[in-house]
């Protein structure tokens, strides 16, 4: 009884934190193969943010669709969107592609986010940046999975 009581009195006192009102500048990175029918609407999402200073950095993984020719135009019209391409499949190609996106960041910190990233709310990137200060190293961070028709969900 007194441990029911002792976890969720600390669940019902928990204070929410204030978020920072000069949030940090963010680099978004985002590692994807073969995402033609998805990528418009992910960065279509992702560039109408409203947040001021920040980047989409996305790595092609060396993708078999025309996922590198949407992103050339995307990036040629959109001045927060960079892009590179691995140009062969390698034995550790995630790990390379994040190692890239990494080198390739203009901005201390780095969000990474899955093609899969269903729905994104206009204020998510506002409170994530908004969470940062100084004696904050590592963010964590989840995904909630929606159900959606088709193979999404296997």
């Amino acid at each position: 009884m007194y441990y029911l009581l002792g976890v969720y009195l600390k669940l019902a006192l928990h204070k929410k934190e204030d978020f920072n009102p000069a949030p940090q500048p963010v680099t978004i990175m985002l590692s994807l193969r073969n995402e033609e029918e998805r990528i418009r609407e992910l960065m279509t999402k992702l560039t109408e943010l409203p947040f001021d200073d920040f980047q989409v950095m996305v790595i092609n993984e060396f993708s078999e669709d025309n996922t590198l020719e949407i992103l050339s135009v995307l990036a040629e019209t959109n001045h927060r969107i960079k892009f590179t391409s691995l140009s062969q499949e390698t034995r550790f190609l995630e790990k390379q592609a994040i190692n890239i996106g990494l080198k390739g960041a203009h901005t201390p910190w780095i969000i990474q986010l899955t093609p899969d990233t269903g729905s994104i709310s206009q204020e998510w990137l506002t409170k994530l940046a908004g969470l940062i200060d100084t004696d904050t190293d590592v963010i964590i961070g989840y995904t909630n999975v929606e159900r959606a028709k088709g193979m999404r969900n296997l």
